[in-house]
């Protein structure tokens, strides 16, 4: 894990006043969803090939899927920690979306994920966070690297995730589970 840290502390002894920041930024942060076999985790096959984007479905029967990042300190946008005030930014990198049972994903022409306002939600503020589009032959059909949108906060809508993932192209027939990892840039600071 890369990271630099940068402190600052300024003392004027004539006066109470002391002021104090931390910076720290990491260049490669990687948070994964691993399946455990679960519906959560479970895409539900398409068998005819898609012009547009479609939200795919998971076998629970939502469209979205929610990954809690928890009640850590640095995952949350602003964190009041006493007479602190924690600012923090996860920025996407990368995300490899990878089909854990061999199912070819070489079909998929488009693949684009956004995050919206909260799972089940009808007409929500959704904003992309990362996309995939089909250039070439893939070197493993099972897994596919999506570009982040660098510009977009994922800490704004708060700790829990909430993810739509929409395709076109020519969709796996056939039920399949995926891990998704993000490669993502962390960086706080601490007033």
């Amino acid at each position: 894990m890369k990271y630099s840290t940068s402190v600052l502390c300024l003392v004027v002894s004539t006066s109470i006043l002391t002021a104090c920041f931390v910076e720290v930024e990491d260049s490669s942060v990687v948070l994964e969803k691993r399946c455990d076999r679960s519906s959560e985790c479970t895409v539900r096959g398409l068998p005819n090939a898609l012009q547009e984007l479609v939200p795919l479905e998971l076998a629970t029967g939502e469209t979205e899927l929610e990954i809690d990042l928890g009640d850590q300190d640095l995952l949350q946008a602003d964190r009041e920690l006493g007479p602190v005030t924690l600012q923090s930014r996860v920025l996407l990198n990368a995300m490899v979306v990878e089909s854990l049972d061999g199912v070819a994903l070489d079909g998929i022409e488009r693949l684009q994920i956004s995050q919206v306002d909260s799972a089940g939600c009808t007409s929500c503020n959704a904003e992309v966070i990362a996309t995939y589009v089909r250039s070439a032959r893939l070197a493993d059909a099972t897994r596919l690297v999506l570009v982040g949108n660098p510009r977009l906060n994922l800490l704004a809508r708060g700790p829990l995730l909430a993810l739509r993932i929409e395709a076109s192209g020519r969709l796996p027939a056939l039920d399949w589970m995926a891990s998704l990892t993000f490669d993502a840039q962390l960086e706080a600071r601490a007033e």
